[in-house]
C-alpha cells in the first residue's frame, strides 16, 4: 500500500531523477569552478540564478548581456547537434529524432521550464517533427504554436517579461535579420574597419569567417522588437548593445559546449579551460557596463506610445522588404514620432501635487509644482538583496515621466529615509540636495556626499530660520537649531520644515521625538499651526506628544508605515490622540500611496 504523502508514479520518479542530475551538475561546478565563475556557468548551463550576486547581475544588466545568462535557442541547437553526432551509429533516423526530442524535453525540465526555455524547446521539437513528417517548419508557425501552448497552460504567462523578451527577440530576428544583413553587406563594413586601421581586417575573408555582419544584424534585429518592451518594462535603453553582444557572443557558444562536456566527462583540464573562458566573458560584461550610454534611464512610455512605436517598426519592415515606398509613408512616420514625443511631455500645473509614497516601513514624498520636482526622503531597508531605490523609487519616478529632481530633501540619514536616494543619485539628474546640518555622521551620509561630489550636485545645509522658495512654495526650516540635541541625535536633529502654498500649509517632521517636539513648541510655536502634518517617526510612541499636536492642530495627518512592521508603528496611543483631536488620518499601510492635490484657493483633494 502507498503511504500517505508518498508518490511513486512515473512523473514523480522522473522529476526525482531530473533533480538528482541537476544536483550532480551543480556540485561538479561548485567543486571545480571558481566562485564568481561558478555563479555564471550555473545560470548559463541549467538556468540557476539563485547564487548570482547582485553586483554580478548589475554588470550583465548594464552591459545589456542579461539574456546571455538565460537558456536560449542556442542551447537547443547545441543539443540537436550533439545528438546527431552521438546517435549517428543508430540505423533508424526516426529513432534518432525521437531520442533527440526526449533529450530536449529532459533538458527543458532540468532548466526549470521557464517561459523562454519552453519557447525554445517547443520550437526545437517542432523543427524535428517537421523533419520526421517531411515538412519544412515555418518559424512564424513554430513561434505561434509555442506561444499558443503556453497560453493554454497558463493564460497569465503573456504578462511574463521573460516570455515577452524571448518571443520578441526571435520574432525580430525572423523579420529583420536577413534584410539588415543584406543592407550591411552593401555598406561594406570592411571599409569602415580599414579606416580605423585594424590590420587583421585587411582581408575580406576574415570578415566573412567571423560573420561580423551576420552577428550585428541578428543583434540589431532582436533589439528592434524587444527595445519597446525594455522601455516599457524597465524604462531603459542601451546605445552600446551591439558592441557588448558582438564581444561576448563569441565566447558564449564555447562556454556552453565546454560547460556541458566538462560536467558530464568531469575532467580537470576541461574545467581549467572553462574557467578561462568564463573569466574573459565576465570581464567583457564588466568593461561594457562601464561604457558611456550602456544603460540610459528614460521616462516610462505609455501603452499608446508603445503601440505607435510598433506601428513605426511595422512600417520600417515594409520599407526594408521593399513592400512599400518610403516616400509614401514618411509623413505618417514623422507624425507618429512627433506624437510619441508629445505624449512624453509633462505639462506644468499651477497646483501643488503631493504624492506620499508607499515605501513600506519608511518615508518618501514627491511634490510637483509648476514643472519643478521636489523629493522629500526616499525610504530604504536593511535587505542587501533588495535595493528600494532601484526597484521602487526610480521606477516610480520614471512611470510619472520624471527624469530630473530639482530639489532632493533629506530629513536625516536613517536608512528608512535616505537609502533609496543612493540609486536615484547615480542614475537621475539631481540639481540640489537639501540636508540638515549633521549632528552625527554615518556611512550612508558619507556615501551620499561622495556621489554628490562626483556628480557635481549642489549640496545645501540648512538650519532653523533658513528660508527658500520654489515657485509659489515657501520652505521655512524650523529645526535643527544652532545647538544639537544629543539624545538620539540622528532622529532628533531631523530637518523639520514648514511649507506654505497660498493659504495652505504643511509640516514635515522627519523622525523627531518628544524632546525635539518640546523644543519646537518652545521656540517656534507660532509657526507650527498647519493644515497637513507628516507625523513624526512613523507614529512611534516616542513622538506626537499632546502639546505638540495641540500647537500644530492639523486637519490631516500622514503616516508612512509598513504593514505589520516589527516596531508596532503607528502606536495605538498616538492614533487615539490624533482621533481625539478629530484629525483625519491617512497611513500608507492601509491606504497605500496618498495623493494630495491643492489648488491656489486652498481646496484639497485626497486620493488613496
Amino acid at each position: 500500500m502507498e503511504k500517505i504523502g508518498q508518490n511513486n508514479n512515473i512523473y514523480y520518479r522522473y522529476l526525482k531523477f531530473v533533480n538528482k542530475v541537476r544536483d550532480t551538475i551543480l556540485d561538479r561546478i561548485d567543486n571545480n569552478i571558481e566562485n564568481t565563475n561558478s555563479q555564471i556557468i550555473k545560470a548559463i548551463l541549467v538556468g540557476d540564478k539563485t547564487s548570482l550576486e547582485k553586483e554580478l547581475k548589475d554588470y550583465f544588466k548594464v552591459s545589456n548581456l542579461s539574456h546571455m545568462l538565460a537558456i536560449s535557442g542556442a542551447h537547443f541547437g547545441f543539443i540537436i547537434l550533439f545528438c546527431s553526432f552521438a546517435l549517428k551509429g543508430l540505423k533508424f533516423k526516426r529513432l534518432r529524432q525521437v531520442i533527440t526530442i526526449i533529450i530536449i524535453i529532459f533538458f527543458m525540465t532540468l532548466t526549470g521550464m521557464t517561459p523562454s526555455v519552453v519557447r525554445a524547446g517547443i520550437m526545437a521539437i517542432i523543427t524535428i517533427l517537421g523533419s520526421i513528417l517531411k515538412r519544412k517548419p515555418d518559424i512564424y508557425t513554430s513561434l505561434s504554436i509555442a506561444l499558443f501552448i503556453q497560453i493554454i497552460i497558463n493564460p497569465y504567462v503573456i504578462f511574463d517579461v521573460g516570455l515577452q523578451l524571448s518571443f520578441g527577440g526571435v520574432l525580430g530576428i525572423a523579420l529583420f535579420a536577413k534584410p539588415l544583413e543584406e543592407y550591411l553587406n552593401k555598406l561594406s563594413i570592411l571599409k569602415i574597419l580599414k579606416k580605423i586601421k585594424l590590420k587583421i581586417f585587411k582581408d575580406s575573408k576574415v570578415i566573412e569567417k567571423l560573420k561580423i555582419n551576420s552577428t550585428i544584424s541578428i543583434t540589431l534585429a532582436a533589439n528592434i522588437i524587444i527595445m519597446p518592451i525594455m522601455m516599457y518594462q524597465f524604462s531603459t535603453i542601451s546605445l552600446t548593445f551591439v558592441i557588448s553582444n558582438l564581444l561576448a557572443g563569441s565566447f558564449l557558444g564555447a562556454i556552453v559546449i565546454f560547460g556541458f562536456i566538462a560536467v558530464f566527462i568531469n575532467i580537470k583540464p576541461l574545467y581549467f579551460v572553462l574557467n578561462i573562458l568564463i573569466s574573459l566573458f565576465s570581464k567583457i560584461a564588466t568593461i561594457c557596463s562601464k561604457l558611456p550610454f550602456s544603460l540610459i534611464y528614460i521616462k516610462t512610455p505609455s501603452i499608446i506610445q508603445i503601440i505607435f512605436m510598433y506601428l513605426i517598426i511595422f512600417l520600417f519592415y515594409l520599407i526594408i522588404t521593399k513592400r512599400i515606398d518610403f516616400n509614401k509613408v514618411k509623413k505618417l512616420i514623422v507624425s507618429l514620432i512627433i506624437i510619441i514625443f508629445i505624449l512624453n511631455i509633462n505639462i506644468p500645473n499651477n497646483n501643488l501635487i503631493i504624492h506620499f509614497i508607499d515605501v513600506g516601513q519608511g518615508d518618501s514624498c514627491l511634490m510637483i509644482h509648476k514643472g519643478k520636482t521636489i523629493m522629500i526622503d526616499a525610504g530604504g531597508n536593511s535587505d542587501p538583496n533588495f535595493d528600494l531605490g532601484e526597484n521602487t523609487i526610480l521606477p516610480y519616478l520614471l512611470d510619472r515621466k520624471i527624469t530630473k529632481i530639482d530639489y532632493l530633501i533629506v530629513s536625516h540619514f536613517d536608512s528608512d529615509h535616505a537609502q533609496g536616494f543612493i540609486y536615484v543619485l547615480k542614475h537621475l539628474k539631481v540639481k540640489n540636495a537639501i540636508l540638515p546640518i549633521q549632528a552625527t555622521n554615518s556611512n550612508l551620509y558619507e556615501t551620499f556626499i561622495s556621489i554628490c561630489n562626483e556628480k557635481n550636485i549642489n549640496v545645501v545645509y540648512l538650519k532653523r530660520g533658513d528660508i527658500f522658495f520654489v515657485g509659489q512654495l515657501k520652505f521655512e526650516v524650523l529645526h535643527p537649531g544652532s545647538k544639537f540635541i544629543h539624545e538620539n541625535p540622528m532622529n532628533n536633529n531631523s530637518l523639520v520644515f514648514r511649507i506654505d502654498y497660498y493659504n495652505t500649509s504643511l509640516l514635515f517632521t522627519g523622525d523627531i521625538e518628544a524632546i525635539a517636539e518640546q523644543e519646537l513648541v518652545s521656540k517656534c510655536r507660532q509657526k507650527l499651526d498647519v493644515d497637513i502634518l507628516k507625523v513624526g517617526h512613523h507614529g512611534s510612541n516616542t513622538s506626537s506628544i499632546e502639546s505638540f499636536l495641540e500647537a500644530v492642530s492639523p486637519n490631516i495627518a500622514l503616516i508612512g508605515v509598513g504593514v505589520d512592521n516589527k516596531f508596532g508603528h503607528p502606536n495605538e496611543d498616538v492614533i487615539n490622540r490624533l482621533q481625539k483631536m478629530n484629525i483625519q488620518i491617512y497611513r500608507t499601510d492601509k491606504d497605500g500611496e496618498i495623493t494630495i492635490n491643492i489648488n491656489m484657493k486652498g481646496r484639497i483633494k485626497i486620493a488613496t
